[in-house]
């Protein structure tokens, strides 16, 4: 870049004109949203209720370097989230984020939107300076939410417990894409009627937008469904474990374990090559889990965690 130091940086709200010149600057899978125009969050899950996206933009001269970018949900009383704050890197510790962030935060305060959250994962290079830059901003002290393994299927193979627990006869395994209509009618009015199922892990809050259908499977137990591994297709490579649970009298006996082998050797004939776990941190168990089994080969282990910041409102003109 031909700018010297005396150029100006230059803050303010972007258009949808201005936004697309920032593409670089997110995350490939929010780019569709620097249209500025209301959207769902990811392309391809029309069934996720469409935001309202808010960035707002750096200029070093006429050059884009930093973007911070939010979306508002048709409630604006739930609060907006920041999905993405990026600095180019010559110019990082130049108090470019700070001031970035402050511009969202007053534009979000007067467009009526009460509070602004967000949620980063830790172990990135990036981590430091970003909760250096929340906490200079006033926001919350972060709060781990989610733990979060990454592995190869092959090593996958070479756990301990990987193919090594049988499944009890008295369960089978069957693709969650043949869910009967009828079948999920009597899951919603079960866990209505008696909660059996942990919060967070209702099969249709994680399906809903769609799933991996190879390896997404479900459990029956005299042919009433009382377990589940629901997954999602990251990119081409990747599949996420995103939701997994077994009823209460089975889990204790390792049940679901048998069910992770079959999902896993779905996945092996496909042409996924890595997965990656995500356990809300609350489910104890599963949690540790994952970091004992799991863990020791995984090429990455790390949290999820959230914060956010109340904005003082102002009235919308």
């Amino acid at each position: 870049m031909n700018l010297t130091s005396e150029t100006p940086v230059r803050f303010w709200r972007l258009s949808g004109e201005e936004a697309g010149a920032f593409s670089a600057l997110t995350f490939p899978a929010y780019r569709h949203l620097l249209a500025l125009e209301r959207a769902p969050r990811h392309v391809g899950m029309a069934l996720l209720k469409p935001v309202l996206p808010v960035a707002c933009g750096a200029f070093l001269g006429d050059v884009p370097v930093g973007l911070a970018l939010a979306e508002i949900p048709d409630d604006p009383a739930e609060g907006a989230e920041l999905l993405s704050l990026f600095v180019q890197e010559p110019f990082r510790g130049t108090g470019i984020a700070t001031s970035l962030l402050d511009l969202l935060s007053n534009e979000l305060s007067s467009l009526g939107i009460p509070r602004v959250h967000a949620v980063y994962m830790t172990g990135q290079p990036s981590q430091p300076a970003l909760e250096r830059v929340l906490s200079l901003c006033g926001w919350s002290k972060p709060v781990p939410r989610m733990l979060s393994v990454r592995i190869t299927l092959e090593k996958l193979r070479r756990t301990d417990w990987y193919g090594r627990y049988r499944l009890d006869p008295q369960l089978e395994i069957f693709p969650w894409a043949s869910l009967t209509r009828a079948e999920r009618d009597v899951l919603l009015a079960s866990q209505r009627e008696s909660g059996w199922i942990a919060p967070n892990l209702e099969p249709w809050k994680h399906d809903a937008d769609g799933f991996e259908p190879v390896s997404s499977v479900g459990v029956r137990y005299r042919g009433v469904v009382v377990g589940w591994v629901i997954n999602h297709a990251v990119s081409e490579k990747v599949v996420r474990f995103t939701c997994s649970f077994i009823r209460k009298d089975f889990g204790r006996r390792g049940k679901l374990v048998p069910v992770y082998t079959e999902s896993i050797r779905r996945l092996l004939a496909t042409d996924f090559e890595s997965c990656t776990f995500t356990v809300p941190l609350q489910h104890r168990g599963m949690a540790a889990f994952t970091l004992r089994w799991i863990g020791a080969l995984a090429s990455f282990t790390g949290e999820t965690r959230g914060t956010e910041k109340s904005l003082g409102t102002r009235a919308v003109p």
